[in-house]
């Protein structure tokens, strides 16, 4: 897990060295001096993370040899030959030239990987964050110094006294806990997103979006479905095998997917193979299971498969969520029995998944490729081909893809799937909080705004949110060095920029990947529509603590703080409503909610009675 503290300041500004001095010794008499660091005039950063014997942090020097900044991180370089690399440990002083030029903003276009981009001069400085928001980045500023951290748990030297609840943010999350508005629970801190800049001189900031998904889907190609198959296989294994190739041990979670198997399939009969295996979690409920198509995965790629059970449903403790800037969902994932992990849990090691594929690959029954071939080739020799495949994909009738197709051509009638999907994530308990929230404040503007895309492929942007929420958000020891490889930024920017009709072929869900992978993975799996759910899972979790759960709620600081009905929990926190309700496992969400609020607030109370 990568976790990290950072300053920044006017070196020149007296008040603002004094300041940053003084909060260093805060930090210093808080956690162990042997953390890797760097520190220069108006600059320091500290890794706070486990990985101790990995170096996260490649100095950036400028003209002169001396620092000007730092990347944060795993990087990787770029390869037009898609030739597998390790992790970059140090720059060449052309490429630190190049850095220090460009204020890092040629990370972008050079590199790749899970990384901060950190630019110091005289007059302050800038943080990038790299285009999937795979560290979390959090700022405030106090008393001239930017400070820039990943998780608030871990900065018990941030005075709390200085920090108050943003009640707006905490009522916006009950509607949607997915937001990156760049907003948290607390009014001075904020959240710097993937793909933006962070400008800061003296007491100014300003945010800059530099990578837009929009202009790297506006560049499309449209190769033969052959070629296409081929770029995307070539692509896959490149990010897989080079984010492997950052660690002595791999472990693939497996769930028994199309995603995860052509994650293992990359491992296979390479030099990594004698160090990688596989396991699968056992979800124990009526769920469809996967066992046996995880093990068809492992069986074809020759590589040993562990099978986990998860048995206990029970909820962690509303004491027990770490004091971050925000509530996050981790909070409520379980943690098998130490024993069956602690041979993957050591800093050396990794846990790879598949998360990342259902967005990228177009995992989804939608009739509007059918309007993007039209807008790409007109009425064309192939339009009568595309239109029977839109209809075999949406399961829908010729017409019924006419009807819906057709009128999406015009560009104003192309309205965001994210704000399409706020709107429905409706419960009798959210209600009011859905009813205040403006759901153009939840996302960047390319989630929002077509910006003249076509409408399939701004359905796939537009969800692209909920990819880069796939993340580590917590300082928990289970989450050490989980990493989604799919989740890579060549990837995405390469199935940005094909067509979905392509990534669609043939009218199949992910029908491009699964060519591209034929004869690498079992054809069971390959060739496998039907996916696997944890739905059942989720709402035996709840109703199995539904008394847990509505006293929580009941009693808890949401109600207090008027952002919940008592009445609307009472009538929606029983075990009827939540197995009838489609949205009835989000009552974990409200759950997860209370305990990040109930913590602080007990928290703050504490400082402030002390005080």
């Amino acid at each position: 897990m990568h976790a990290f503290i950072a300053l920044l300041w006017h070196a020149d500004h007296p008040s603002a060295c004094h300041s940053a001095h003084k909060f260093l010794g805060r930090m210093e008499q808080a956690f162990d001096a042997d953390h890797p660091c760097i520190k220069t005039p108006g600059f320091m950063l500290f890794d706070l993370g486990s990985n101790t014997t990995r170096d996260t942090i490649i100095r950036v020097n400028g003209a002169d040899h001396k620092p000007v900044g730092a990347i944060f991180g795993t990087l990787f370089r770029r390869s037009n030959a898609l030739a597998p690399s390790r992790p970059i440990t140090n720059f060449a002083q052309d490429e630190m030239l190049r850095l220090s030029r460009s204020r890092n903003e040629c990370v972008l276009s050079d590199y790749w990987g899970s990384y901060l981009a950190f630019h110091s001069d005289q007059d302050g400085g800038s943080v990038i964050a790299d285009p999937t928001s795979s560290i979390p980045c959090f700022f405030l500023v106090h008393q001239g110094v930017l400070i820039v951290f990943s998780h608030l748990e871990k900065c018990t030297f941030i005075d709390p006294e200085s920090l108050s609840l943003n009640y707006k943010f905490v009522s916006d999350l009950l509607a949607y806990d997915k937001i990156q508005s760049g907003a948290t629970g607390f009014n001075e801190i904020q959240e710097l997103r993937g793909g933006e800049k962070l400008v800061f001189h003296g007491p100014r900031l300003s945010r800059h979006l530099i990578w837009d998904p929009r202009v790297i889907a506006s560049n499309h190609i449209a190769p033969c479905y052959e070629d296409a198959a081929a770029e995307l296989r070539a692509m896959t294994r490149y990010v897989v095998q080079c984010w492997a190739s950052a660690f002595e041990q791999t472990t693939v979670s497996l769930s028994g997917g199309l995603d995860s198997s052509i994650v293992l399939s990359c491992l296979s009969d390479t030099p990594f193979a004698s160090n990688v295996r596989a396991i699968h979690f056992v979800m124990g409920t009526d769920d469809l299971t996967e066992v046996k198509f995880a093990r068809a995965s492992a069986l074809k790629a020759k590589l040993p498969l562990k099978e986990i059970q998860f048995g206990a449903l029970n909820l962690p403790r509303l004491d027990s969520h770490p004091r971050s800037a925000r509530p996050f969902r981790k909070f409520l994932t379980l943690i098998p029995k130490l024993a069956d992990i602690a041979d993957i849990l050591s800093p050396d090691s990794a846990i790879l998944t598949g998360q990342g594929g259902d967005h990228l690959f177009r995992a989804r029954t939608t009739t509007l490729g059918f309007a993007d071939f039209l807008i790409d080739s007109g009425v064309s020799r192939n339009a009568l081909r595309e239109l029977l495949n839109s209809a075999r994909l949406s399961r829908k009738s010729i017409w019924a893809v006419l009807r819906e197709a057709i009128p999406s051509l015009a560009l104003g009638a192309r309205k965001s799937t994210l704000i399409t999907g706020i709107e429905h994530a409706c419960t009798p308990v959210n209600r009011s909080a859905l009813a205040s929230l403006d759901p153009r404040t939840c996302a960047p503007v390319w989630a929002l705004e077509a910006n003249g895309l076509p409408p399939a492929k701004f359905e796939q942007v537009s969800t692209l949110i909920h990819l880069f929420l796939v993340r580590e958000t917590l300082d928990q020891p289970f989450h050490r060095n989980f990493v989604h490889p799919l989740i890579s930024q060549p990837l995405i920017e390469l199935c940005l920029r094909l067509p979905i009709y392509l990534l669609s072929w043939n009218g199949v869900s992910r029908g491009l990947v699964r060519e591209a992978f034929k004869g690498e993975i079992p054809d069971c799996v390959r060739t496998r529509t039907a996916k696997g759910a944890s739905t059942q899972f989720f709402v035996k979790q709840v109703t199995s603590n539904i008394v847990e759960l509505r006293e929580a709620l009941l009693n808890g600081r949401l109600v207090e703080a008027k952002l919940l009905s008592r009445n609307d929990v009472s009538k929606f926190a029983t075990v009827e409503s939540v197995q009838t309700h489609e949205f009835g496992h989000k009552m974990l969400i409200y759950y997860t909610i209370e305990a990040w609020l109930r913590n602080w607030i007990e928290k703050l109370e504490n400082v402030r009675t002390s005080a």
